[in-house]
């Protein structure tokens, strides 16, 4: 037996007597990871190659750790039944065997239902038909999932092996013993080897991606596109197929893979700048990136059709183990009609559908410029019209309907990228060598472009913008004037234009903007990426997004900076003197608000409140909805209320469970409590209420208060907290570390 680390948290087990090779734990992308480490290797067998991998999953005891999906088998699994072959009859690699999952009762049940709607989507024709998929199209889409399913949808545990730990304990074939010692924490026993896992995140490390990326500063226009991702779910040096669509300022993502973050932040793109995503299907090579989309600092805007979100809220929903409508209250979903132009704030977006095993569109996208229509096409996934070809000669699918797809496809753009991954489920470029789109984009490759693939598109590496529509006047002072608009409300528009009357100033990644010990002679109002506060004192570090003011503390307070301030990425700022702000917000008797909000913010992130999580001006908007009341001796408080409670000074008394705790100073009030039958004094800022203000998330009962000494205490509204998905999730995971 031997192991070797994959990621932080996650191993690699092999057991070659057993015949075991054990992947612990399956974060997003995990399957590159394997690649790249060589630990999935070439074979051949009668002629015939195939990959050697993985053919046993570990699952993690927790799903969701540092804000990411940590069960995500559905690559490792999809490697095991089709490039190990073990799906595949008289394939070399077939040894009889399935793929194998192991792991407590209901997180197998979970991972179960997600791979199996990862691999079949909508499981019949009546879920077809009530989630969307229209009448006409219901026979021949049916047909088509049946060709790519080899003839029938099988139930998960047709395809996959499990075995379930009871009592912390399972014995799989081979007399090989798994162990639970705590919390992700195991043991192999095989013989009288014994090798131990801790699949637990460590403190302060995080997932990575495959692939390295180098930061760039990326310019934009009116109406842009960032390449930012021609790989698939296999090849471990690129990201993922993806693109952004910049329209008039606003950041619009096409699909979310691996790593997305990551991406953004080697473009200088702060996850907070992200308007919204067009969701083209729910495999993970394109979708995994949601959990990232889902810890931002507003709810994301999810642009879908209806056949397409029905798939996203069946596999989120297993992941997460809630229900499917509980996507719902973590995203803004805007259903988009197929076939016909939708208006997304003047963008124009065309969905059709695409033949593939899950439910699938591809996007056009256009806006209107003085010589017409400039159109963008993004193709993921599509199916090569030889593989189409050979569906229709099976007779169950129409002649009509290969027309269709076959016209839909073939629609010019000016620029238009296409999945050209080869194979049963891809399309291939010499569908496309005759297209008269100006630009074609060959994308979804895992290795090289052959010389008659080169000669049809091109392969664009990470962060090449193509420019659609050039902007007429200078767009970041546009984008300036609207941020500072939700920053600082309610000033004339001339002094707006006051503020920003400096040139854009661009910062290169690591740069110090403001040292620590220095006192600021103007503020730097940032209009795109982010800057990094390293704390003197003891205090979690904060991120400035767009739409903060840095050096607006140290002004205010007459104080010289006590932290440092740094460039994540390439930032881009305009410096606004210090005497032109402080005029500016005399004139609006706003300078008094401002101290007040800047007061009441540090209340936020000076405890165990993860008020750190959110982004500046985010977090102002928390600062500004909080209200502060003194409560007396003897008062009962109203657990039924939607708020959350700041216990500043003071105490009280906590009742849950027949047990009584006293809350001291910094405590907030109102969640589960985790130690029943004892008490304890919570330490500054513990948080409670999350059953009241997030129900849709079944946290367990509120226990019942009374003041026992005269209590300071800040009230933070539940809606506003629901609107800020990242710090819903930062409370729920600290409470069940509380």
């Amino acid at each position: 037996m031997n192991k070797k680390p994959v990621l932080p948290g996650v191993w690699w087990v092999d057991i070659p007597e057993a015949d075991y090779q054990i992947l612990c734990s399956a974060p997003m992308d995990s399957i590159k990871h394997l690649i790249k480490l060589e630990l999935i290797k070439k074979a051949e067998k009668n002629g015939k190659s195939y990959e050697i991998g993985p053919n046993v999953i570990l699952l993690s005891d927790t799903p969701i750790q540092n804000g990411r999906f940590w069960n995500l088998a559905e690559f490792p699994v999809l490697h095991m039944l089709f490039r190990r072959g073990l799906g595949i009859p008289n394939h070399p690699g077939n040894d009889g065997s399935k793929p194998i999952l192991i792991g407590q009762k209901s997180q197998v049940e979970r991972v179960l239902e997600y791979i199996h709607r990862g691999i079949y989507g909508l499981l019949s024709k009546k879920e077809m038909s009530n989630y969307g998929v229209p009448k006409k199209d219901l026979d021949n889409l049916w047909q088509l999932k049946l060709q790519f399913a080899f003839g029938n949808i099988k139930p998960a545990r047709k395809l996959i092996d499990t075995y379930i730990l009871e009592n912390d304990r399972v014995v799989l074939p081979g007399n090989v013993t798994l162990q639970r010692e705590d919390v992700n924490c195991y043991t192999f026993q095989f013989a009288d080897q014994s090798v131990s896992v801790d699949m637990n995140l460590p403190p302060g490390k995080d997932w990575y991606p495959s692939f390295s990326l180098n930061h760039i500063n990326v310019e934009t226009e009116y109406f842009s596109v960032i390449h930012i991702g021609e790989g698939n779910g296999w090849g471990p040096k690129k990201p993922c197929m993806g693109s952004i669509v910049i329209f008039r300022g606003h950041r619009y993502l096409i699909d979310a893979g691996p790593g997305i973050d990551f991406s953004l932040d080697a473009l200088g793109i702060d996850i907070s700048e992200i308007r919204g995503v067009f969701v083209t299907h729910v495999h993970d090579d394109h979708f995994a990136g949601i959990s990232t989309l889902m810890r931002t600092d507003r709810k994301i805007n999810v642009y879908i059709t209806r056949p397409v979100a029905a798939t996203v809220r069946f596999k989120l929903a297993s992941l997460l183990g809630r229900p499917p409508e509980t996507l719902d209250q973590l995203m803004n979903i805007h259903y988009l009609d197929e076939d016909i132009w939708n208006d997304i704030d003047g963008l124009e977006v065309r969905p059709s559908m695409s033949p593939h095993p899950v439910e699938t569109t591809i996007m056009f996208f256009r806006a209107i410029w003085k010589d017409g229509y400039k159109t963008y096409a993004h193709f993921a996934d599509i199916i090569s019209l030889k593989v189409l070809d050979r569906f229709v000669a099976d007779g169950k699918i129409s002649k009509q309907f290969q027309e269709w797809v076959t016209a839909a496809y073939a629609v010019p753009a000016d620029i238009k990228k296409i999945d050209a991954g080869r194979g049963l489920i891809h399309g291939t470029a010499e569908d496309f060598a005759e297209d008269s789109s100006k630009r074609l984009i060959l994308s979804h490759i895992e290795d090289e472009l052959s010389d008659a693939e080169k000669s049809i598109g091109v392969e664009l590496p990470f962060g090449v913008v193509d420019n659609l529509i050039v902007s007429r006047g200078n767009r970041y002072l546009e984008d300036a004037a609207r941020l500072l608009a939700r920053t600082l409300p309610g000033l004339m528009e001339d002094d707006y234009k006051l503020l920003l009357n400096g040139k854009v100033q661009r910062i290169a990644p690591g740069s110090h903007v403001l040292q620590e010990g220095s006192t600021p002679k103007s503020l730097l109002y940032i209009i795109g990426g982010t800057i990094e506060v390293a704390f003197s004192k003891n205090l979690p570090p904060l991120r400035y997004a767009a739409g903060s003011l840095v050096g607006e503390i140290e002004i205010l307070s007459y104080q010289p900076a006590n932290r440092t301030y740094t460039a994540k990425n390439h930032v881009k700022a305009i410096r606004i003197p210090v005497e032109l702000y402080h005029h500016v917000l005399n004139k609006a008797a706003y300078l008094a608000k401002r101290h007040e909000i800047l007061s009441r913010r540090e209340l936020l992130y000076s405890g165990k409140f993860p008020g750190d999580v959110v982004s500046y001006p985010r977090l102002d908007d928390l600062a500004e909805a909080i209200e502060e009341v003194v409560w007396e001796r003897g008062k009962k408080i109203d657990t039924a209320k939607d708020e959350l409670y700041l216990l500043i000074s003071g105490s009280i008394e906590e009742t849950s469970g027949g047990s009584t705790l006293l809350l001291a100073e910094g405590a907030f009030m109102n969640f589960p409590s985790v130690n029943r039958g004892t008490t304890q004094l919570l330490s500054e800022g513990s948080f409670m209420n999350l059953p009241s203000v997030l129900p849709y998330m079944e946290l367990g009962d509120s226990p019942t208060w009374k003041v026992a000494e005269k209590a300071r205490v800040v009230i933070l509204p539940g809606s506003l907290i629901r609107e800020v998905p990242i710090l819903v999730w930062a409370l729920i995971e600290s409470s069940r570390h509380s």
